[in-house]
C-alpha cells in the first residue's frame, strides 16, 4: 500500500512541476540549420555569420543558427528539397536552382536583363521581391531576402570569347533554371546542368569546357587552376535566395519572425557592400593566372541582341503579366 502511495505521490509531482515548467514562461529552444554551397571566405558565407550573430544575440540564444557551408548539407537541388519538407529550416541557393521548385523565379534569369546593380536592387527589394515572395509560400518556402551574386563572367579552357560565334560549341556548366539554358543554346553554346559541387571535378576532368561565375566566386574556388580564359560576357545579374521552410517560419512567433527577417535585412546590407569590395579584388588576382578579355561594343550588342531573343519564350512557364511587369521595371519595355 505504501509502495502505491509513493509511486501515486510521485506521478502527482511529477505533474505538477511539468505545470510550473510551462507555465514559468521558459522559451523553447529552436535550432536552424543553414546550408549553401559557398565557403565562409565568400560574401554569402559573411553574411550568414552575421545572421547568425543577430539572430542569436537577439533571441537571447533562443534561437541558434548552425551553418553549414561548402554544400555539407548535400547538393543544392537536395538542400532545396530537405528544405521544403522540413530537414532542414534554410537553404541559401540562386534564382536559377529555386526555379526548379518556383517557375516563376525563372523571371530573373533573362539575359542582359539589369544594367546596372541598383535597377535590380529596386526590383528584387520591392514589388516584384513581394510577388515572388508569395509564389514560394505556395512551394513550401518563406524567402527572407536575396542577396547579391552579381554579374557571371564566362571561363573556358578553348578559347576566348570575343565575338558571338566564340560561343560555337563550346560545352559549359550551367545551373539548371531553363531561361538560362535557353540563352546559352541561343548564343551557340551546349549548356549541361550540373550542381555547383560537382563543378571543379568536371572542368578538371574536361567533362565540360566552360562555366559562367562572378569573380569572386572564380577565384575563390579556384576554377582558374582548370581553366585558360575568362571573358567578360555579363550575360547573367544574379541573386540568390534565403529559402526557409514556410512551416518553420510559420511556427516562429511575430517576434522571432521580425527578428530573423530584421537581422538578414541587416546582413544582406552588409552582404552587397562586401560583394564590390571582392569582385573589385579577385578581378586583380585573376589577372595574373588566367588570359582576360573584355569584349568590343560592337560585338557585344550582337550577342545581346541574340541571347535576347529568348525573352518571347517562356510567357507560359512564368507568366506573361510577370514578365511583362519585370522587363518594364528593367526599361526593357
Amino acid at each position: 500500500m505504501k509502495k502505491k502511495i509513493s509511486v501515486f505521490a510521485i506521478i502527482f509531482l511529477l505533474g505538477i512541476s511539468l505545470i510550473f515548467a510551462s507555465g514559468s514562461g521558459e522559451s523553447k529552444s529552436i535550432r536552424l540549420k543553414v546550408g549553401f554551397p559557398e565557403g565562409l571566405e565568400n560574401p554569402i558565407g559573411i553574411m550568414c555569420q552575421e545572421f547568425k550573430k543577430i539572430v542569436e544575440e537577439k533571441t537571447n540564444g533562443e534561437i541558434t543558427v548552425d551553418l553549414f557551408p561548402s554544400s555539407q548539407l548535400g547538393g543544392i537541388r537536395e538542400m532545396l528539397e530537405a528544405t521544403r519538407i522540413g530537414n532542414q529550416e534554410i537553404v541559401i541557393c540562386t534564382t536559377g536552382w529555386v526555379s526548379s521548385f518556383v517557375p516563376q523565379m525563372s523571371v530573373l534569369s533573362f539575359p542582359y536583363l539589369f544594367p546596372e546593380k541598383e535597377v535590380a536592387y529596386d526590383l528584387i527589394d520591392g514589388e516584384i521581391g513581394k510577388e515572388l515572395t508569395e509564389y514560394g509560400k505556395a512551394a513550401g518556402f518563406q524567402f527572407l531576402g536575396f542577396p547579391e551574386v552579381g554579374y557571371r563572367e564566362v571561363t573556358n579552357s578553348i578559347r576566348p570569347i570575343e565575338r558571338l560565334e566564340d560561343f560555337k560549341g563550346i560545352k559549359i556548366r550551367m545551373q539548371g533554371d531553363p531561361v538560362q539554358m535557353a540563352s546559352l543554346r541561343a548564343l551557340g553554346a551546349n549548356p549541361v546542368s550540373m550542381d555547383f559541387s560537382e563543378l571543379y571535378s568536371a572542368l578538371q576532368q574536361k567533362v565540360v569546357d566552360a562555366q559562367e561565375n562572378t569573380v569572386t566566386n572564380i577565384a575563390l574556388n579556384k576554377f582558374d587552376e582548370v581553366q585558360t580564359y575568362l571573358s567578360y560576357t555579363d550575360i547573367f545579374y544574379d541573386s540568390w535566395v534565403v529559402a526557409m521552410n514556410k512551416n518553420v517560419f510559420d511556427g516562429l512567433t511575430s517576434e522571432q519572425q521580425a527578428i530573423i527577417l530584421d537581422a538578414m535585412k541587416e546582413a544582406i546590407d552588409l552582404e552587397r557592400r562586401t560583394v564590390a569590395e571582392a569582385d573589385a579584388e579577385n578581378a586583380k588576382k585573376l589577372e595574373e593566372t588566367l588570359i582576360v578579355n573584355t569584349i568590343e561594343p560592337e560585338e557585344k550588342e550582337r550577342i545581346i541582341a541574340q541571347a535576347r531573343t529568348v525573352y518571347t519564350q517562356f510567357d507560359d512557364l512564368i507568366g506573361a503579366d510577370l514578365v511583362d511587369k519585370v522587363m518594364k521595371a528593367a526599361g526593357l519595355r
